[in-house]
């Protein structure tokens, strides 16, 4: 292959020329399929003649080639024919790259390096464990003087990390145990020679050193990185990178973007990151794994102080005006909040604890200039920041760390700290009264009701010193903000309702409240109007509002919609989703209207979906979550007009194209929220239009032919077709069967669905019995042996409540068919496997459904035509219909029990937040409890079950059905000569003529009802 003739190529490829670059892409594809290709490559890339332009092209595509095509025992065909099958990298490419890969990456630029190291990631992971000279090879560059090459010997290591780091935890930690006995103790010796050089070389290598053990100990931490000596080495290291003064004349002459993206910053970045990962392994005791338990005492005893020592120090030079980078003003908040807990470092900061708040925390939450050019060239910005969720490692945002710093401060040493963060707050909300119209004033307003918000949850509790001062609070210092000069603060206002969403405001508030609500919703500045919009979930549940809200509801969700248009934020149509849960009747005028409206809204949405990068994960999943809330609100506005059937006819051409255009394109996320709306048409109308039934062969092919089955999503719309479509089902044969093969592939084990999916499959079956009666009959045989194969598979792969919803299905069968389904139970020799799982499983069916289901198919089969089964195994089925009966009263019982306590007013229990206890007198004697884990463990197996359960919201279908009744029927109706009448007990007939009786008191019960 000719170096040149490829190199012209690439030339080509650059051309602003249209047919001559599609010429050349053509030329270097079908290049790409050749044994050799990689190596010419890397020669051009190492060729001191190559323009920059082609180098770096030439660098992506070997990285393409490379990861598309390299693969460990898959060569290419040594005709090098062009295949339509995926074409691997051949032998003669894959011998000369493992040769020369490590130096071209030493050598050549490191934007260039920084490309092919991509590429080495994948070769090691596939090559590694055979490729013998890479270990030896980067160790020997590792050694030289030379700053470039030690910096490219140290980008292959951490190559070599980050290749193995999503594979399993046996092989990382082969990888992770060679790089530390390999390279360590070299890495190790070279850091503390690299602190005292100023150069940007010299942060480079440092910063590389630091990526690497951020990387050894990011999943795990190496029992040989726990020792003393280790801890010792690295943490000193540590240490003087975080104190090494970065104030060079050359970094403080850059603009702060610039200095915040030099070598140091990024080496301190980085040692911070080294340093929570250390500190993680701490930070919940009762959960710290045996192996950490040594390494937490060692570290919070001995290593954590002098840490935070010296962090204190840099936060104290940020006080004194002292510039540090975003990154590491995020990092020393979130260290020094995770020291707040524990009494070796909570000792240290203790006395520093009022000035961090005041000098540290308070400037950083202020209205800042940043904000402020935000705010105006980009408000969507601003909200989207302001609004997104604190993120210790993801996102850089250090204002939000430094409320995350005031929240364990607060929370976990609140006797110590909380008086003097209010007397803090209140003398800058003083000083602002006295002198409204200053902007300095203002934005550190701005910054102490952030302050405010931030331990909202602390104010509101029992323990705060002022919960009963905080309307009063509101009337002096908030509520006056709503009409502010300064739009900053007019947001801040409503915001802080939304975080103090559990004061109870008296009715003279709650005017004020309204007064200013529906102006502020229509702002001029698109940040007040978000938290405005935002804030009316929260403010419809005050009664006084909720009453005046109603002639502008209509208006009100119209705004919210038009804003939706503005920003894509999931909190606008929650508030949506309430307004229409809250004002059905208000707004079942508007339905039709709002519905069309917001249909056009969420295909906007979703047009833009499609044009979102790939790799803009956030953005796109923000813009579905959006376009999901506007489909719940549809859904909510179809109940509003329940009972309005031309509105309801209306309403279809307006919601089944969204579901259409959902199912077609295969918008998974989606499928939920989307399918709710058929589900609530057929719900409300008790029947399926023939424009709904245009939607089962999406739904049905949706189901087929997707590569994952959405079991959980699909399911409501399923079982309503199933309810209200069964007319339509017996008349079409191939519809009855669709509606059966979705029932199969949930039943039949395979990739496509969840074992945890199994009930579902069993609930559409049991609907499909119940309301197509006989017509269900021809599917009970496969139906039954569906689930015997499941029942008698590996008992690993399906959940206990999966097992009892398989059972409960065949007995489902049986209470309907009884001699069909006990005659197909023989034919697939399951008889006695099903009675014996269904017999000692007894305890499993614990609700009031369950036991009645169980109690109508001993019935059927106890008074069916006698079977052999049935003569051989009597006693043991009247034993088991006993069994249930005296079970069933203490069910009902305790379902009633239920549904009597959800009707009732729960209490609020301030105990179960973990904070309003942090106020006793002895939380400066030890460490502190964690805070997540307390409830946790206590409540554990009170809600955490994998038993089915009685659930009061349940509808069961055997509601209106009296057991004892239905078998009391069955008896009076049986021969003298059946087995039943003849082969009782003393002791079984006594138990009969009880429930006998009991039949004849509901009888006559029901007869005075009626």
């Amino acid at each position: 292959m000719d170096p040149q003739h490829v190199y012209t190529f690439f030339q080509a490829s650059l051309s602003p020329d249209q047919a001559i670059r599609k010429q050349a892409e053509a030329g270097l594809n079908e290049l790409s399929a050749q044994d050799g290709i990689l190596s010419v490559l890397l020669k051009i890339m190492a060729s001191s003649s190559t323009e920059d332009h082609v180098r770096l092209s030439a660098a992506v595509f070997f990285k393409n080639r490379v990861q598309k095509g390299w693969e460990a025992g898959n060569e290419l065909d040594p005709s090098g024919a062009l295949s339509t099958k995926r074409v691997f990298v051949g032998p003669q490419d894959k011998s000369f790259v493992r040769e020369h890969i490590v130096q071209a990456i030493v050598e050549l630029p490191t934007n260039i390096g920084g490309v092919l190291r991509a590429g080495l990631e994948t070769i090691l992971k596939n090559d590694f464990q055979h490729w013998t000279t890479f270990l030896p090879d980067v160790f020997a560059k590792l050694q030289s003087n030379n700053y470039a090459t030690m910096y490219g010997a140290l980008v292959c290591i951490y190559s070599l990390l980050k290749g193995f780091r999503n594979e399993e935890d046996t092989q990382l930690s082969a990888v992770v145990n060679t790089v530390i006995e390999t390279f360590f103790p070299t890495i190790q010796s070279l850091g503390p020679k690299l602190v005292s050089v100023d150069s940007p070389e010299a942060g480079s290598i440092l910063r590389m050193i630091v990526k690497i053990y951020s990387s050894v100990v990011t999943l795990e931490l190496p029992a040989s990185l726990q020792s003393a000596d280790s801890l010792v080495a690295w943490c000193t290291l540590f240490v003087q990178i975080v104190q090494k003064n970065l104030a060079f004349d050359e970094f403080m002459k850059l603009d702060p973007e610039t200095r915040e993206r030099q070598q140091w910053w990024k080496v301190k970045k980085w040692t911070f990151r080294c340093l929570y990962r250390l500190q993680s392994r701490c930070l919940k005791k009762s959960q710290v794994a045996e192996k950490y338990a040594q390494f937490s005492e060692n570290f919070l005893t001995h290593f954590a102080p002098n840490i935070l020592t010296a962090v204190l120090g840099e936060m104290d030079k940020c006080i004194n005006g002292v510039w540090a980078s975003r990154h590491v003003r995020q990092q020393m908040s979130i260290f020094t909040a995770n020291c707040v807990k524990f009494l070796s470092t909570w000792n240290i900061m203790r006395p520093h604890a009022q000035a961090l708040t005041e000098q540290f925390i308070f400037p950083q939450l202020c209205f800042s200039d940043q904000d402020e050019e935000r705010w105006t060239t980009d408000p969507l910005e601003y909200i989207q920041r302001e609004i997104g969720e604190f993120s210790e490692e993801d996102k850089v945002n250090p204002g939000a760390a430094a409320q995350h710093f005031l929240s364990k401060l607060s929370s976990q040493r609140f006797a110590q700290t909380i008086n003097g963060t209010l007397q803090f707050i209140y003398g800058i909300l003083v000083a602002y009264k006295s002198d409204p119209h200053n902007p300095t004033k203002a934005r550190q307003k701005y910054g102490v009701l952030k302050m405010m918000a931030t331990i909202a949850e602390l104010l509101l509790g029992k323990n705060s010193p002022v919960a009963n001062q905080l309307e009063q609070a509101f009337v002096d210092h908030v509520f006056p903000d709503f009409q502010s000069q300064f739009p900053f603060l007019r947001a801040q206002a409503w915001e802080m309702l939304i975080c103090f969403e559990d004061l109870v405001f008296s009715e003279a508030s709650q005017g004020i409240i309204f007064q200013n609500i529906l102006r502020a919703v229509q702002d001029a500045e698109l940040p007040v109007k978000i938290w405005a919009a935002q804030s009316i979930q929260f403010v419809v549940d005050y009664e006084a509002i909720s009453e005046a809200l109603k002639p502008h509801v209509a208006d009100l969700m119209k705004l919210l919609l038009q804003l939706t248009h503005e920003i894509e934020l999931d909190n606008l149509t929650v508030a949506m989703e309430d307004l229409a849960m809250k004002y059905p009747d208000e707004l079942a005028p508007f339905a039709l209207e709002l519905s069309q409206q917001m249909a056009e809204s969420f295909m906007g949405i979703m047009a833009e979906v499609g044009d979102i990068n790939d790799e803009d994960i956030d953005k796109k999943w923000n813009s579905i979550q959006t376009a999901g809330g506007i489909l719940k609100t549809i859904a909510i506005l179809v109940e509003t007009v329940d009972k309005i059937p031309a509105a309801l006819a209306q309403m279809e051409p307006i919601v089944l194209p969204i579901v259409a255009f959902v199912l077609q394109g295969e918008v998974i996320e989606l499928y939920g929220e989307a399918l709710q709306l058929p589900a609530t048409l057929m719900y409300v109308c008790k029947s399926v239009s023939m424009n709904v039934w245009q939607l089962w062969d999406p739904l049905y092919n949706a189901a087929k032919n997707a590569e994952y089955f959405a079991v959980e999503e699909m399911f409501s719309s399923f079982d309503t077709f199933i309810q209200y479509g069964k007319d339509v089902l017996i008349q079409d044969p191939t519809k009855l069967q669709q509606a059966f093969d979705v029932i199969r592939m949930i039943l039949i084990q395979s990739d496509r669905v969840e074992d945890d999916d199994v009930p579902y499959g069993n609930s559409l079956a049991e609907t499909l019995i119940i309301y197509l009666g006989q017509h269900a009959l021809p599917f009970v045989p496969e139906l039954i042996k569906l689930c015997m194969e499941r029942l008698q598979g590996d008992p690993e792969e399906v959940s206990v409540i999966g097992r009892t919803m398989l059972l409960e299905t065949i007995i489902h069968c049986l209470a309907s068919f009884p001699n069909e389904a006990l005659d197909i139970l023989e034919a697939q020799n399951a008889t006695t496997t099903f009675f014996s799982l269904w017999l000692q499983d007894a305890d499993q069916f614990p609700r009031v459904h369950d036991i009645k289901l169980s109690i109508l198919a001993l019935s059927a089969i106890l008074t069916s035509p006698t079977k052999p089964f049935l003569a051989n195994h009597l006693g043991d089925l009247v034993n088991a219909l006993i069994q249930y009966f005296e079970k069933l009263p203490a069910a009902m019982a305790y379902r009633q029990s239920l549904i009597d306590e959800e009707g009732e007013d729960e209490e609020d229990d301030d105990e179960a937040d973990g904070v309003n206890g942090s106020s006793s007198s002895d939380d400066d004697d030890g460490d502190v409890s964690d805070d997540d884990s307390i409830g946790f463990a206590a409540y554990a197996g009170q809600f955490i079950s994998d038993e089915l359960q009685e659930d009061p919201e349940f509808e069961s279908c055997f509601e209106g059905v009296d057991p004892y009744i239905r078998l009391s029927d069955l008896i009076f109706q049986l021969p003298q000569d059946h087995l039943l009448r003849t082969s009782l007990n003393p002791q079984q007939q006594g138990v009969f003529q009880s429930i006998l009786s009991t039949a004849e008191a509901n009888r006559n019960k029901l007869v005075t009802a009626a």
